[in-house]
């Protein structure tokens, strides 16, 4: 049975009705983890048969639910949609909420500001997240290395703290200074972090590298350090800390051009894998999401994808046996290699210099 905590509140809908909150309702089903945040309204001007979705930024202008760390800081708007039926305003969050973490919905209208908190009820002990992975896989990385991905075994909490709580230390032991850009990107599912090394420290030329200097020199040996206290999404912590230890080596500032793959191809009438070495590692899941295998009428092939060697290579299976003579693979133009270079772009280029002419996107091959 749904629960609902009310709050009266008065606002007014712009640019095009003028409206009334007369309650604020957080609707919480069978999983409190999942609620609506809803505002009924009553119409003083304008139509009452209006639905309509909201964009984010609209949304955000009248009601915003946020995370609240334990010391009570808000955390950024959570991602959800917004959306207007008659009467009816709701916010729905994108992701299920964290079992036993404060939220708050905060209403703001001309100056006024009216708030409420909602607790979600702890859950039941399991067994913590722990970290599976980190890419790149590589334990000798560029200099110029834009990016990790961190898996983990479930569903993180997500919040901006993370960012305080994964370092990277140098030989010394001593943490590197401000390394992140912080702007959290988590998979559907919040087991999957993209950490991205701050681009201005990163790009030669820049304001914050001339001021901070680059995160990682050639030379040096570092580790990334994941707290143990980093939670999953039921507020339980890894308990203990995560660190992958690598080396530095020059700048990666070389565009990964297919013409230089080798291109391994299967027996017909098999499902063996095609196979291709690129010499160099790259974006892990860019390489499972941008590189296709297609007939030669563009027909897509069906089939399983692996990238292995420290990402250097790739392989395809069919899901049926290789039956036509010829096929082709087709690569995306934004394939990054681990520094951000694309086929078509270097990532630190003046872009007012001329640009080499598109490379070759496409490379034939014929069954044995």
């Amino acid at each position: 049975m749904a629960r609902a905590v009310l709050v009266c509140i008065a606002f007014f809908w712009v640019p095009v009705l003028l409206l009334h909150a007369e309650t604020l309702q957080i609707l919480e089903g069978e999983n409190p983890t999942r609620i609506q945040v809803i505002a009924e309204v009553r119409t003083v001007a304008g139509d009452r048969s209006v639905s309509e979705i909201l964009s984010q930024g609209d949304g955000e202008q009248l009601l915003r639910l946020v995370l609240l760390s334990d010391s009570g800081k808000q955390g950024p708007p959570i991602l959800g949609q917004y959306s207007r039926d008659g009467a009816r305003l709701a916010f729905m969050p994108r992701y299920a909420l964290t079992h036993g973490q404060r939220y708050k919905g905060i209403f703001t209208h001309e100056g006024r500001t009216i708030e409420k908190e909602y607790l979600v009820p702890a859950n039941s002990p399991s067994t913590p997240a722990v970290v599976d992975h980190v890419y790149p896989s590589a334990n000798k990385l560029p200099a110029n290395l834009l990016k990790f991905y961190i898996h983990f075994s479930k569903p993180m909490r997500e919040g901006k703290d993370i960012f305080d709580q994964i370092e990277i230390l140098d030989t010394s032991g001593k943490t590197v200074p401000s390394p992140w850009r912080r702007m959290e990107v988590w998979s559907e599912e919040a087991s999957r972090l993209s950490l991205w090394i701050h681009p201005g420290r990163v790009k030669r030329g820049l304001k914050l590298r001339e001021e901070l200097g680059p995160v990682l020199n050639p030379g040096g040996k570092y580790s990334l350090s994941i707290s143990g206290d980093v939670m999953d999404a039921e507020g339980q912590t890894l308990g203990k800390p995560f660190v992958k230890e690598f080396e530095v080596v020059d700048a990666d500032r070389q565009s990964p051009l297919p013409s230089a793959w080798r291109l391994t191809s299967p027996a017909a009438n098999t499902v063996t894998p095609l196979q291709i070495h690129f010499g160099e590692s790259l974006d892990r899941h860019l390489c499972h999401r941008l590189i296709k295998v297609r007939g030669l009428d563009g027909t897509p092939i069906s089939g399983k994808i692996r990238v292995d060697d420290d990402e250097r290579s790739w392989s395809f299976v069919p899901d049926a046996k290789w039956s036509s003579p010829e096929y082709e693979v087709t690569i995306d133009s934004i394939l990054e290699d681990l520094a951000g270079n694309t086929p078509v772009r270097l990532f630190d280029v003046d872009l007012q210099e001329r640009q080499p002419e598109p490379p070759p996107l496409t490379l034939k091959f014929r069954v044995k």
